[in-house]
């Protein structure tokens, strides 16, 4: 019944639905936050709010195509980005802001206040 509405699988313990809780509970809104920066950037530099809305969710639409056909993302990542490129130039930036560990930090931080939640 749940496979209905997605993937589901069996848990072991409290803390792994804290832990699901943390990435696919909240998970939408952390990648609609991405989504609204992303437009409201592409706005900036001077898309109408429906041409940058249109631009980028068609970009993530197209995205996550692509991955349900090649799972490595670190490869399609490697394809899409030219030496030099435009690709690249906005990648440094996201290196330089330090993604992965506002990442880890904001996912631990779910993860532990799902726990506190649990044990009220």
């Amino acid at each position: 019944m749940f496979d209905a509405m997605g993937t589901s699988f069996k848990v072991n313990s409290e803390k792994d639905i804290d832990k699901a809780t943390a990435v696919s509970g909240s998970g939408p809104a952390y990648l609609l936050t991405h989504l609204l920066h992303f437009i409201h950037a592409a706005k900036r530099i001077g898309f109408s709010n429906t041409r940058a809305k249109q631009l980028v969710l068609q970009t993530f639409y197209g995205t996550q195509a692509l991955v349900a056909h090649e799972s490595n993302i670190s490869k399609l990542i490697a394809q899409i980005a030219s030496k030099g490129g435009t690709t690249e130039a906005a990648l440094k930036v996201f290196d330089g802001a330090h993604l992965p560990v506002v990442w880890n930090v904001a996912l631990e931080r779910a993860f532990r206040r799902a726990e506190e939640l649990s044990k009220k």
